[in-house]
Parts: structure tokens; C-alpha cells; sequence
């Protein structure tokens, strides 16, 4: 039998017995996940969350300091694909209505059961794993058009351009499809990323850059490319876009990867 992937958890909940309770009685390794720590507050649990990195969060939906639908939404901007399961004692299609926009893996009704909470724990560690088999499947080699776009980007970014005619370089970037015109003049930055395993060895094998490339789409113009046993992104935006989202994307490519088990240096 293939042993399960341990997922990290964080359970969240002010009613002592019950935390207690789940922490204790539920056999987390048996479900394929490891428990990595438990509040008594939002406020604790958010600490908790960023110190931790877990891939699950399991919390209540109404505790003292900051409530689990505001957790969640405090959540989302620092660990943007992080699983939130809400246990809640409010059967109100208001609170469901919230905590569907923040994209939760799962809403349980109090009171349940340590039985009822085990199976549903089963379903999403399922859940889970459908996520990076997703992630797997999706690691295909750059196509045709980024591979030309890779080309044009790969000089720049070793530095190759310092002699040439910078319109040549712009024309040969609006031919590629990366600039849209002759009046898209972004700003760009580069990010190199690259996975280890636990000796520190280099893994990153020349996939991953689809898996970059999908990540980083969703927030800036992006041409990635594999390189030195690394990936390269240049990513084009304004300042603005640089200072919203380059952080959560350093934060999210991470977390793609929890299941190899990998370390990912990004720079």
C-alpha cells in the first residue's frame, strides 16, 4: 500500500474541550495529516499560520479577536493557496454565503462527531492530493510561443543587451508577443527559483517551469524559462503590481510543492 502524503494542519477553535478534544482523539497520521499546532483565537491562529505554513487550516467560525471568516480573508493574502475547512455551529446560509469567497475545501456543522470529522478529513486529504496531481499534470514543457519569447528574454536577462540597440531589442520583444505595441514600455524584474531536497541537492528539473509560468500568469505578465537548473521568470508589470503581488506569488509557488517535500529558494 502506497503510504499517504502528510499534510500539515492548524486547528482553530475558542471551546477548549472540543480543540482538545480534536487535537487528541483524532488519529491525524491514520488520515494522512500532521498536526502542527492549535489556538484559542483568530489572532493566534493567523500567528500560527504564518510561522507555520500549514496546508490546512481547520477552524472555528466565530472566536474572539478576529472571527474565522475575517482569519480567512487575512489568510488569503498571505498564503493565497492554503486549504480552510470551517467548522460552524451557525446553520445560516449568510455564513456559508462568506465563506464560499474565500474559496474553502470544506463547511462542517456543529456539533459533529470525532467519526463525522474523520471521514470528512478523509475527503479532504483527497481533495488535496487531487490538487497536486493537478499541479503534476499540468508541468508540461514550455510551448512553441514561449519558447520564443524565452529566446528573446534569455539575453536580457544574462545581461547580453548591454551593447545592442535597445529598439532592436523592443522590436524583437512586440514580435514575440511580449510587448503589445510600440507604446508597452513595462517594468520588469526577474525571479529565479529553484527546488532542493532535504541534503540540499538540486531537484528542479526543466517541467517546472510550466508550473511557474501558470502560477505567475495570474498576476503579472510573465515569460519563464529554464536555465542553469533554475527558473528564470521575467515578470512585467507597473511599481504598483510589483508591490501587490510579487510577494504573494513568492508565498504561493511554495506551496505547489508541499507534497514533494521539496525546499524552494526564490530570489
Amino acid at each position: 500500500m502506497v503510504p499517504k502524503t502528510l499534510y500539515t494542519v492548524v486547528v482553530a477553535d475558542d471551546e477548549d474541550e472540543l480543540r482538545e478534544a480534536v487535537c487528541r482523539m483524532i488519529p491525524w497520521q491514520e488520515l494522512g495529516f500532521r498536526l502542527v499546532g492549535s489556538a484559542s483565537n483568530g489572532l493566534d491562529a493567523l500567528q500560527l499560520v504564518e510561522k507555520k505554513e500549514p496546508d490546512l487550516l481547520l477552524t472555528d467560525i466565530r472566536m474572539p479577536f478576529i472571527s474565522g471568516i475575517e482569519l480567512a480573508r487575512q489568510v488569503r493574502e498571505v498564503r493565497p493557496a492554503m486549504n480552510i475547512a470551517f467548522l460552524s455551529g451557525y446553520d445560516d446560509f449568510e455564513y456559508a454565503k462568506q465563506a464560499i469567497q474565500y474559496n474553502i475545501i470544506s463547511y462542517m456543522l456543529k456539533p459533529l462527531t470525532m467519526e463525522g470529522l474523520a471521514k470528512e478529513l478523509q475527503v479532504i486529504h483527497q481533495k488535496i492530493d487531487a490538487q497536486f496531481a493537478l499541479f503534476r499534470q499540468n508541468a508540461l514543457p514550455e510551448a512553441p510561443g514561449k519558447e520564443a519569447q524565452a529566446a528573446v528574454l534569455m539575453p536580457l536577462v544574462l545581461d547580453e543587451y548591454a551593447e545592442s540597440n535597445p529598439e532592436s531589442a523592443r522590436a524583437a520583444a512586440r514580435q514575440a508577443g511580449i510587448l503589445r505595441d510600440r507604446d508597452d514600455n513595462p517594468c520588469y524584474t526577474v525571479m529565479v527559483t529553484a527546488l532542493s531536497d532535504e541534503e540540499g541537492a538540486n531537484r528542479t528539473e526543466r517541467s517546472f517551469v510550466a508550473t511557474v509560468d501558470r502560477l505567475a500568469a495570474k498576476y503579472l505578465r510573465a515569460v519563464c524559462f529554464y536555465t542553469g537548473g533554475k527558473v528564470a521568470a521575467v515578470l512585467l508589470g507597473n511599481p504598483s503590481d510589483f508591490q501587490e503581488y510579487l510577494h504573494i506569488l513568492a508565498d504561493e509557488i511554495p506551496q505547489c510543492c508541499a507534497s514533494e517535500r521539496m525546499r524552494i529558494c526564490t530570489r
